[in-house]
């Protein structure tokens, strides 16, 4: 790996991966002008501990850049994003 080309994306993934990190963060620049800095540490705090060589890890490259540039920064914004608000009621 490529520590030089992607210093800011330090966590152990493959470039492709951190290339793909690069252009989410470059996404969230440009759609929510965020600095880039911050949209990194978006993405580290996000990704980091994430399993870049495991068998799942297709799972966070099925979407666009952009798509997830909009997801992380929403959740970003309301950290309560993905807590079912309105439970399902009970069938008992």
């Amino acid at each position: 790996m490529s520590d030089r080309m992607f210093p800011e994306f330090d966590f152990d993934a493959p470039d492709e991966h951190r290339l793909y990190c690069r252009d989410i963060a470059t996404a969230m620049v440009e759609r929510h002008g965020l600095p880039y800095d911050e949209a990194v540490a978006i993405i580290r705090r996000h990704w980091s501990w994430q399993d870049h060589y495991g068998e799942h890890n297709w799972l966070i490259f099925h979407e666009e850049p952009e798509n997830w540039a909009d997801h992380l920064f929403r959740l970003q914004q309301d950290p309560d994003f993905w807590i079912d608000r309105d439970p399902l009621p009970r069938r008992d």
